[in-house]
């Protein structure tokens, strides 16, 4: 029974039947490469991968890497290398003979359709219950299933390291739970995301920017509203942010929540003053207890001469763990997704890549 139908509560009910099971033992104490290739999956979802399983190695002190290898880069790198392993991440469309003819090479590849004997039936299960719950989650929840279950194979070297990775992942769910709930539950951050969307309205142009870990959720993000809306709306990286147009006046939304690298938010600070002064409106998304942007304000254009101060749009997310805050991102613009389709349906407007949604003098102040 999943109470509530929280989906993370779905998913740590699946992980502990999971990490409670007795898994295959692979030799790994030789290995410091784990070497991942998918077949179907975005990049978003094995960057996320990835991310996660460096993340978990990181915190354990534990010598492996793990990166990624895509389809035309398959030759360059020795299967057989003696300090290397291969996972394999099979989606629903792939090529079958080719990867047929990779996977008899080598006996010692460890291969996932997602999950592999009893782990699948585990995942098809969870995949069953949360698209029952929220459709929209199924990868995106689906995908840390998957990055602990090969955590759980390769951080289990000695009853140390597999219970202190058990610990870890254990607690990350638990942040998440608790993030989650905010994030559905939250008054605040309710009318955060509809001030928010204003600005999206009525900006012709759409940017999404993101620094290491969140520059997978500025892409997905991207990706999200061309899908939803045909409209369309780059990504980068948010240093590099003058590549993609700093002058077309833009709405951007700018992923900085939840990285902690010493020096990057009060970087973040000064790339974010610059696109101001350019007359684009930055949705920032940081974290509960960010306070540098609350004084932040800028001059918009309403059209026919007029101009309004108003105060950057900011949406505060809980603090989480750097590896866990792409699931919650997704959470975050997904409900973004859903105010911006409401105003088109009850406005019964007509998506055009050339206009903005609404015009600037119909743009309501409270």
């Amino acid at each position: 029974n999943n109470k509530n139908n929280n989906p993370i509560t779905i998913l740590k009910n699946t992980v502990e039947k999971l990490l409670n099971d007795k898994l295959i033992d692979y030799d790994l104490k030789k290995i410091n490469k784990i070497y991942l290739h998918s077949a179907g999956l975005s990049d978003s979802i094995i960057y996320f991968i990835v991310n996660y399983l460096n993340n978990l190695a990181k915190k354990q002190n534990i010598s492996i890497e793990f990166i990624v290898i895509r389809k035309y880069d398959l030759n360059k790198y020795g299967m057989t290398e003696k300090k290397s392993k291969w996972v394999f991440l099979f989606g629903q469309d792939f090529d079958k003979s080719f990867y047929k003819k990779l996977l008899v090479k080598d006996k010692s590849f460890l291969q996932f359709h997602f999950a592999n004997g009893k782990q699948i039936a585990l995942l098809k299960e969870f995949q069953q219950n949360i698209i029952s719950v929220d459709p929209s989650l199924n990868i995106v929840l689906s995908s840390l299933f998957i990055a602990i279950n090969i955590s759980s194979i390769f951080f289990r070297n000695n009853k140390t390291i597999h219970h202190r990775n058990n610990e870890i992942v254990n607690k990350g769910l638990d942040r998440l739970s608790r993030s989650w709930y905010y994030l559905n539950n939250s008054s605040e951050l309710e009318h955060q995301l509809l001030n928010a969307t204003k600005y999206l309205l009525y900006k012709r142009n759409w940017k999404c920017l993101g620094s290491g870990v969140n520059y997978i959720s500025a892409k997905d993000a991207a990706i999200s509203l061309i899908r939803n809306f045909n409209k369309s709306c780059a990504f980068d990286v948010l240093e590099n942010h003058k590549h993609i147009d700093i002058s077309a006046e833009s709405a951007v939304i700018i992923f900085i929540a939840n990285i902690w690298k010493k020096g990057y938010q009060s970087d973040a600070f000064s790339e974010i003053e610059k696109m101001v002064s350019h007359e684009n409106i930055p949705i920032i998304i940081t974290n509960l207890g960010e306070i540098r942007y609350d004084g932040m304000e800028m001059e918009i254009d309403l059209g026919e001469g007029k101009k309004r101060i108003i105060n950057v749009p900011v949406i505060k997310m809980p603090k989480i763990d750097e590896e866990l805050s792409f699931p919650l991102n997704v959470l975050l613009i997904n409900k973004i997704l859903n105010q911006l389709e409401r105003h088109k349906n009850n406005s019964k407007i007509t998506i055009n890549n050339n206009v903005p949604f609404i015009n600037p003098s119909e743009m309501l102040f409270k």
